[in-house]
């Protein structure tokens, strides 16, 4: 990983695919400042397309320049939409990675910012600026750190930043393209007033915020990434994948990749193939975390989410599901007096009924006073992290010990 910024796309890295299509990425903020109406505007939450039209974006910027705000819960979309940005402004340029800058944002002055935009390219007619983290920042959700930072930020905060920030992004040269990229960061999150300032300046300012996919959604999505690999993907295969793999797009993802080499080009996925080749999942992993942290049970807990660490999971994306996994139960348990089916509570979740049938199950198993309680040890985990206050495999094992306490010492 270089400068935090992720690879490419888990099917990416077996073996070379087409370029997602831009249906494929979805989008609840707004593209030109407006919903997307109709064909004349690209997909919500499409990357600029190849060749001409990406040229035609740069041009619609005031002197070429462009600026992409990529955020939202879901990790995998944003990963896959800066990945084409990188694909869009490495094609037909030798030499672009010398072109391009990875900054991390938590750590970052404005003085530093500026002087890697305003670098003028080298051998080429564009500079790509990528920061990551520097949107939770101006919310409020990360320290500044460095001297010289010391003296820019601190002492004002987040917002005299911000509008320090924005007061200098409407002098972005005309060379250089900036993404402020924060996956996992949640819409609200995000500083109005930045939001405001992109919708302003709709025609230099992209802003895709992807959010999780469920029900429906989720299922179309799998038959269309099977379509990028050649294969279909039959309604047992979907279903089978769903109560298997759950909601999580990189593990879909993965999975999707191994059972289309196996069916073959032209292929068809079916449940049995599912069946044959997909006996382990993460989202399965985090039923028995979140079982064994309900059962009082920590050494399981941190044995399971050791596990999946070994296995690749990153510990804020264990953080996020076991987070996850509690809002469904609170949910489910603020249901309970209306007796629904796991069908009628699936389609109220927006989830697989698989999902929500294990959801039901550990609801029973709490009181409401202790879930407030959970989700109140849970947000002082999550800020131990985005502050650094504790490393994120630290941090986790913490909340689980915390977490299984009885419930009077919660």
């Amino acid at each position: 990983m270089v400068g935090g910024i992720p690879p490419a796309p888990a099917g990416a890295q077996h073996r070379p695919l087409p370029l997602p299509a831009a249906g494929l990425y979805r989008a609840e903020t707004y593209h030109h400042g407006r919903p997307y109406r109709g064909p004349a505007d690209p997909p919500r939450g499409a990357p600029p397309a190849r060749g001409e039209n990406a040229g035609t974006l740069h041009r619609a910027g005031r002197g070429g320049s462009m600026i992409y705000l990529i955020f939202g819960r879901d990790e995998f979309s944003c990963e896959e939409a800066l990945h084409k940005l990188l694909q869009e402004h490495a094609a037909g340029i030798p030499g672009a990675e010398w072109n391009r800058t990875l900054l991390e944002g938590g750590r970052l002055s404005l003085s530093e910012l500026r002087h890697h935009c305003d670098s003028l390219p080298f051998l080429g007619e564009r500079r790509l600026v990528i920061v990551r983290g520097l949107l939770a920042r101006l919310s409020g959700g990360a320290a500044p750190a460095g001297e010289e930072e010391a003296q820019e930020a601190p002492q004002e905060g987040p917002a005299v930043f911000a509008r320090a920030l924005l007061e200098y992004l409407e002098a972005l040269p005309p060379t250089t393209d900036l993404v402020l990229y924060d996956p996992g960061l949640e819409g609200k999150a995000v500083r109005t007033r930045v939001l405001e300032w992109a919708k302003k300046h709709s025609e230099i300012c992209r802003v895709w915020e992807f959010t999780p996919k469920r029900g429906k959604e989720l299922l179309d999505w799998m038959a269309q990434r099977a379509g990028m690999h050649g294969v279909r993907l039959d309604a047992g295969a979907q279903s089978a994948l769903a109560n298997a793999v759950g909601e999580d797009l990189r593990a879909l993802d993965q999975e999707i990749t191994k059972l289309a080499l196996y069916a073959g080009p032209g292929g068809t996925i079916t449940a049995e193939h599912v069946r044959l080749l997909t006996p382990h999942t993460r989202e399965s992993s985090i039923f028995v975390i979140v079982d064994a942290i309900s059962e009082r049970r920590w050494q399981t807990a941190i044995a399971e989410m050791r596990k999946l660490m070994e296995e690749g999971a990153h510990p804020q994306y264990i953080f996020h599901m076991i987070y996850r996994q509690f809002s469904l139960i609170a949910q489910a348990k603020g249901l309970e007096g209306e007796r629904l089916s796991p069908a009628a509570l699936a389609k109220k979740l927006g989830v697989h009924q698989f999902t929500a049938e294990k959801v039901q199950k550990q609801a029973l198993r709490y009181r409401k006073e202790e879930l407030q309680s959970i989700y109140d040890r849970l947000l002082e985990a999550d800020q131990a992290m985005k502050t650094g206050q504790m490393e994120p495999a630290v941090a986790l094992e913490w909340l689980i010990v915390r977490l299984t306490k009885t419930p009077q010492k919660i």
